[in-house]
């Protein structure tokens, strides 16, 4: 007699959400009503909007390449890659390339590219020529400068007519940029509670933070010194990076890590830095690929700094940002490592392999462009919602990097991608000046993370927020702080610039142009605030006279 054979029921649910939770994640099933799993179709401008609209839609947006066709756009990145082919292998062959060493050990060519560490330098002793100042103090003569404190908008503009105070805007600033939160401030002040509390009620938003914030960056980059901090001739080249900070309270956002949080949560602060300033900043989960942010925070700058190249490290890179920012006229340039081992494995051509046996430098992956033309139109529909914003930008980027299964569409994206990744990677190697910039650049995103740091060491390096949104508030507020102490440094640089550029002094004034205006050990970030009374009032000329004073004609640094 056969023995009647039962299914756990246990067993077999949790075998359906492990196998539900798969599909979720490779892109096979969906969830309309959701966020993160909606179809990649749902989030895009509906077909039947772009087929009857497509052609008024990409005139709105206005973006060349995205009026480009699709056969000039393929003709001109085949005829940059086989120059550069060319270029970089006859390089190595004539030795002009001076960087590259081949290695010819165990009959295998093998070479790499050196790694040499440039820093701007933080905290230069220059500054401890300068008179200690309070925070308070700094942002008061920043906001006389920049007039950011009018757009410090009342939230009912229309009914009332009441303005910002200017202190107590600054007294809530250094309380939730610095983390130490509003009863503590009330403590070490002579603000109360209650005038936080109207602060934050009416005039404290991601809008308003956001466009002082923006104030103060453009004013920054109109200043005679700004100019000087650009790293290349084609433009500003900003970098990207993420700093993992504790959490005060847990939100939707705040994960564990325990290599930087122990076992306590946090948070990322995804910034953008360009000429040593935060011009934008985002809040991410700890657990979440910063690669997914890079185009939604790069093409979300509102400032007036127009951005040329991107640099990130390795975590910046996934299936589509570099096709993503060459399509809307950004370089994508992040710095490599194992550029040897990436450059074997990922570079790609239009072209027949057997043509490159002999380079040393080579592709291994050969492109269709007839592919890549049939899918042409449906990659222009999600190039255009990207632009419109109609949905989250991170989102359709997550969708279009993580997807396991991957479609027709997905694929003619990801094969451009590795082309303009494989033109990049050639200059890469080619070009030592670049990797230098691209360095740089990103040693500048580290001096931001730390003034950041000093900014909330205050509190324990921890930020303030009981959900998502106050710690948006937060962040943006502790950018608020950075970009008035960076913004006061490049003034009085800019000063001295005009007083030695007017007295002929060449040297001295190349010594200037080479200072990093992240510095705060002139600024006194603790102590007794006092907003309303004692204030010190900040001049600037009388500043920079005695600081010409003492330096006389001898200026120098150390570790310039």
């Amino acid at each position: 007699m056969k023995t009647k054979q039962y299914v756990d029921g246990e067993l077999y649910a949790f075998m359906t959400y492990l196998h539900t939770k798969k599909a979720l994640e490779a892109g096979s099933i969906f969830v309309k009503d959701s966020i993160n799993y909606r179809s990649l179709n749902d989030e895009l401008i509906p077909i039947k909007t772009w087929k009857e609209k497509k052609d008024s839609i990409l005139r709105k947006i206005n973006n060349p390449l995205l009026l480009t066709p699709i056969d000039k756009i393929l003709l001109d990145i085949n005829s940059q890659l086989e120059s550069k082919y060319q270029k970089v292998n006859r390089r190595i062959k004539s030795k002009e390339n001076k960087d590259i060493t081949i290695d010819t050990k165990k009959n295998k060519i093998t070479w790499k590219l050196p790694y040499k560490k440039q820093e701007d330098q933080v905290n230069n002793p220059f500054y401890e020529k300068l008179p200690t100042n309070n925070i308070s103090d700094v942002i008061r003569i920043v906001a006389e400068k920049t007039d950011f404190l009018k757009y410090f908008t009342h939230i009912q503009p229309n009914s009332s007519k009441t303005r910002a105070e200017l202190d107590s805007i600054i007294a809530y600033m250094i309380s939730r940029g610095s983390g130490i939160g509003k009863s503590r401030m009330t403590d070490i002040s002579d603000i109360t509670l209650s005038e936080l509390d109207t602060t934050e009620n009416n005039f404290i938003r991601l809008e308003t933070l956001r466009k002082s914030n923006d104030q103060i960056v453009n004013c920054m980059a109109k200043l005679p010194i700004f100019k000087y901090y650009n790293l290349s001739d084609y433009g500003i080249h900003v970098s990207l990076d993420g700093q993992k900070i504790e959490s005060k309270y847990l939100t939707i956002k705040a994960r564990n890590s325990s290599k930087y949080f122990g076992r306590s949560k946090g948070v990322v602060s995804y910034t953008l830095v360009a000429n040593h300033v935060p011009i934008n900043t985002m809040i991410i989960g700890a657990n979440e690929h910063e690669s997914n942010y890079v185009f939604d925070i790069v093409y979300n700058n509102t400032t007036d700094i127009v951005i040329s190249a991107v640099s990130s490290d390795m975590h910046g890179i996934n299936r589509v940002n570099f096709f993503l920012l060459y399509m809307f006229g950004y370089w994508f340039t992040p710095r490599l490592t194992s550029i040897n081992e990436k450059a074997e494995k990922n570079l790609a051509t239009f072209s027949n392999l057997d043509k490159y046996k002999n380079f040393l430098i080579k592709p291994s992956i050969q492109v269709d462009q007839e592919a890549i033309k049939v899918e042409w139109d449906n990659v222009l529909r999600i190039l255009a919602s990207l632009a419109l914003k109609e949905t989250s930008q991170s989102i359709i980027v997550k969708k279009l990097s993580s997807y396991k299964s991957v479609d027709s569409t997905l694929k003619a994206m990801i094969d451009l991608d590795k082309l303009i990744m494989s033109s990049y990677i050639l200059d890469y190697i080619d070009d030592g000046n670049l990797r230098s910039i691209v360095h740089r650049a990103l040693n500048r995103g580290e001096s931001f993370h730390q003034i950041r740091s000093a900014i909330l060491q205050i509190s324990g390096r921890k930020l303030a927020g009981r959900n998502d949104i106050e710690l948006e508030i937060s962040n943006e507020c502790n950018r608020f702080l950075a970009n008035c102490i960076i913004y006061f440094n490049a003034y009085i640089l800019s000063d001295l610039l005009k007083i030695y550029e007017s007295k002929k002094q060449t040297k001295i004034c190349e010594l200037i142009k080479r200072l990093s205006p992240v510095a705060w050990q002139h600024i006194n970030m603790v102590g007794k605030f006092e907003f309303f009374t004692n204030q010190q009032k900040i001049d600037f000329s009388n500043l920079t006279e005695e600081l010409v004073k003492q330096l006389g004609e001898n200026f120098s640094f150390t570790k310039l």
